[in-house]
This record gives structure tokens, C-alpha cells and sequence, in this order.
């Protein structure tokens, strides 16, 4: 599967207006997200969000002030967009290969696009098959998020037919929790908790027994 790794000021800009200006995501537990990124920021930055009017406002102030960071970074960001392009040479099929192990089927896409971002929150589409990675975190940990991600992925094309079963919000709630077994060395999600015990409870046969029990105990849920 062919990684392309690009770093998009329309992009970071996004990330920073649905994450920061307005978390826009499932917090899935993870109270006061948006008051801990932004005080994760440059005050420089943070004083634009916070005094911005509206989104097209925050929008125009953090593009602003990306494109200023961009020409003082650039070569950092060059530098990172290669690294991570060889190491996904180096590791992308194995990265692969433990996602077609776990689902016991083929990865279905021949190509996902990585936008590098300056925030420490990595969302993604997957309608438009991208994802967003920190560029200040290391190689390893980039990879493991591209892994997480990818597991999601896998969720989606195989296992669509669950999202009317379970409802928008459980449904997401058990693609979230299947990181367990791709990225064991991740906390998870705080409402993550119950599903991760049961999945440390037994030893499973296979992804769909996983999955089949999960649904029954996530319908059981009040």
C-alpha cells in the first residue's frame, strides 16, 4: 500500500478549527479535551482561538498564524515527511500484515494519504482516506498511530453492516476499542474501559467471536 505523507496549512488549519476552535469529535470520555489542547499551544496562538468571533474568523487568524510557522519550520517538516515516507518502506507491510492477521482478510486500499499536523490530535477521514499524524512525535509512534488507524479503516469496509445494529455511538465505540489488539501498548479511550476488560478476560479464537460478543455486550448496555 503506497504512503503519501504531506504537510497542508488548509489542513493543519482544519485540524486546529474542528479540534480547538470546537472539538467536533466523539470525546469518547476524555473530559475537557479541548481546554487541555489548547493550553498545550503556543500563546500566541491560543489568544487568536480564543478571541476569534466565529470559525471563518479562527479559521483566517490560524492559517495566519501556520503560515508563519510553516517558513520557520520548513525543513523540519521536510525532514519528517521523508523519514516517515522510508520508514513506512521499511515497515508498512508488517504494519499490513498484523492487520490482515487480525481480521484474517485483506487490507482493502491501495493507497492512504498522511497529512502531517502541528497539533497533538490525529483524526482522520475515511470517506477521503487520509489521517492526520503529529509531526513532532517520534518515528514509532507514528507508525503505531498510522496502525491505529488503519485498524479503523479495516473496521469500516468489513464491518459496516454493525453501524444500524448498534447505533452511531456504540458502533464507533467498538471500533475505537479494537485497537486493544492492534496497539497493545496504547491506554485507550477512557469509555474504552469495559470493552478492554472483556477483552482481557478470555483468550479469543478469532475477530469475528470478538466482535459478535462485544455487540452482545454493548446492545446489553444501557
Amino acid at each position: 500500500m503506497n504512503l503519501k505523507v504531506i504537510y497542508s496549512i488548509d489542513k493543519d488549519t482544519k485540524n486546529y478549527v474542528d479540534g480547538v476552535f470546537e472539538f467536533k469529535h466523539l470525546k469518547h470520555g476524555r473530559e475537557n479535551i479541548r481546554e487541555k489542547l489548547l493550553g498545550q499551544l503556543d500563546l500566541k496562538l491560543r489568544k487568536e482561538i480564543e478571541n476569534s468571533k466565529n470559525e471563518e474568523d479562527a479559521s483566517a487568524r490560524i492559517k495566519t498564524f501556520l503560515n508563519e510557522w510553516e517558513s520557520k519550520n520548513h525543513q523540519k517538516i521536510e525532514d519528517v515527511i521523508k523519514s516517515l515516507e522510508n520508514k513506512w518502506k521499511e515497515k508498512g507491510r508488517l504494519v499490513l500484515q498484523k492487520l490482515e492477521d487480525l481480521y484474517i482478510k485483506k487490507f482493502p486500499f491501495d493507497g492512504i494519504t498522511v497529512y502531517l499536523t502541528s497539533l497533538p490530535l490525529c483524526p482522520y477521514s475515511y470517506k477521503e482516506k487520509f489521517i492526520y499524524i503529529y509531526l513532532s512525535n517520534s518515528l514509532e509512534k507514528q507508525i503505531n498511530v498510522i496502525l491505529h488507524e488503519l485498524n479503523h479503516f479495516m473496521f469500516y469496509f468489513y464491518y459496516s453492516n454493525l453501524k444500524d445494529k448498534l447505533g452511531y455511538e456504540k458502533y464507533e465505540l467498538l471500533k475505537e476499542s479494537l485497537s486493544y489488539f492492534s496497539n497493545p501498548e496504547q491506554e485507550g479511550k477512557p469509555d474504552e474501559k469495559e470493552l478492554r476488560n472483556l477483552y482481557a478476560s478470555k483468550n479469543w479464537e478469532n475477530i469475528d467471536e470478538i466482535i459478535k460478543s462485544t455487540v452482545d455486550f454493548l446492545l446489553g448496555m444501557k
